[in-house]
């Protein structure tokens, strides 16, 4: 963790913006990490991934609550009393899975579409075709990434747990550092449970989920030490 510091100047508030809340001139400062902090939520938070803004901010702006609630918690952190300040991820990109064929279709697609029918995965290509994933990164190579990941269609909120599970995660908590350690906090007070894992290797992850494979969320922390 690092100590509050600003550079000159003024900017607007990637959280009070994703919010939708009001912002007043010259309440939110840019930090020396390239973070924000805003006088008005007392948040330190992370941007959107410059080439991608405008692209994707309204889909990240209109995400069903749990998700929203969950990228803020991994992107934004309150600040306290000029203590200091945990890391957060920044919002790459937001990625609806699609077919992945082409338009128009080429001959290649349609063998793989032909190829897909015959084997009887039609249904599932075209369930799997509304899968967003809203995929975050820390660090200035991007070795620290969270992808979570639902379908729009059939996301059932009502059905996701909200009951903490921070005990059972502690044990692996405990094996774990910087933004990871807190992604899996945040996670695991939201409901999420740990499933998957590899903390020991050079490319790491945790795996984690809330509800079913169909209905729920499912997030991957994935990094390099």
């Amino acid at each position: 963790m690092q100590k509050l510091q600003f550079k000159s100047g003024h900017t607007s508030c990637p959280a009070c913006s994703l919010l939708g809340k009001p912002q007043e001139p010259y309440m939110a400062v840019p930090t020396v990490d390239d973070r924000v902090f805003c006088y008005a939520c007392n948040h330190v938070t992370s941007g959107i991934l410059e080439r991608n803004r405008f692209r994707i901010f309204s889909t990240i702006q209109s995400l069903p609550k749990p998700v929203l609630d969950l990228v803020m918690a991994l992107t934004s952190v309150d600040v306290t009393n000029g203590g200091p300040v945990a890391p957060t991820y920044s919002i790459i990109d937001a990625v609806q899975k699609g077919l992945g064929f082409s338009d128009p279709m080429t001959e290649g697609d349609l063998q793989r579409a032909a190829g897909a029918v015959a084997c009887g995965n039609a249904d599932h290509l075209i369930d799997e075709a509304d899968r967003l994933t809203i995929k975050l990164a820390h660090g200035s190579h991007n070795f620290h990434t969270v992808d979570i990941s639902f379908k729009t269609s059939t996301l059932a909120v009502a059905a996701l747990s909200d009951v903490d599970d921070t005990a059972r995660a502690s044990a692996l908590c405990d094996r774990l550092s910087g933004p990871e350690a807190k992604a899996l906090l945040e996670l695991a007070r939201r409901g999420y449970a740990p499933g998957s894992f590899d903390v020991d290797s050079s490319m790491r992850f945790v795996h984690l989920s809330n509800g079913t494979a169909r209905e729920g969320i499912t997030v991957d922390i994935r990094w390099i030490p």
